[in-house]
């Protein structure tokens, strides 16, 4: 769904309506603010285009049409970082969402936040984890989907942190031994 806001200031209107498009279809015409006669109404519905790909964003003798924005919501923000990390490391591959998927993904959102100082703050360190996701041990950076990433996030952030490449300290103890003998 697509929405626009139009603006009429000209002689004998004042109004501000928002158009709603649905899959490219006009779908819906609301008042925000109205000081409009009845036929100027009738012959706004008249001129407003059935379909989106006909409706042009500019201004024009008092009538102004420009695309309502919305800002992304904070989940929006983080699945978007996830989504683009994921279609780089996937070879191409969409995401699936579901509800687990989605549960996780808050539960993350709330522990970066609970050791944040800010929600910003927390962002930031999302998109560093997605960035360095080459320093975390190959066993864990197979592990993609975002119930994994909840479940190993603090084993995430420690490698990211202080590098997790290389073997573990198990595997260099072995090595150790075997090269003495």
């Amino acid at each position: 769904m697509n929405n626009y806001i139009l603006t009429i200031t000209s002689k004998g209107a004042d109004a501000v309506f928002k158009l709603t498009y649905k899959d490219g279809v006009f779908f819906r015409l609301e008042a925000k603010r109205q000081d409009f006669k009845e036929n100027q109404r009738d012959r706004l519905m008249q001129v407003i285009p059935h379909l989106e790909k006909g409706l042009e964003i500019n201004s024009y003798n008092g009538v102004t049409i420009e695309r309502e924005l919305k800002e992304q919501s904070e989940f929006t923000q983080y699945l978007s970082e996830y989504s683009a990390k994921y279609l780089q490391l996937s070879g191409g591959l969409q995401h699936r969402m579901n509800g687990i998927e989605g549960n996780a993904l808050k539960a993350i959102i709330k522990h970066l936040e609970s050791i944040s100082t800010t929600p910003a703050e927390a962002f930031i360190l999302w998109q560093q984890i997605l960035s360095n996701w080459d320093k975390i041990e190959p066993f864990y950076a197979k592990q993609m989907e975002l119930r994994q990433i909840n479940t190993n996030i603090n084993i995430i952030l420690r490698q990211v942190k202080y590098g997790g490449i290389g073997k573990s300290k198990t595997a260099n103890y072995a090595d150790d031994i075997r090269g003495s003998l």
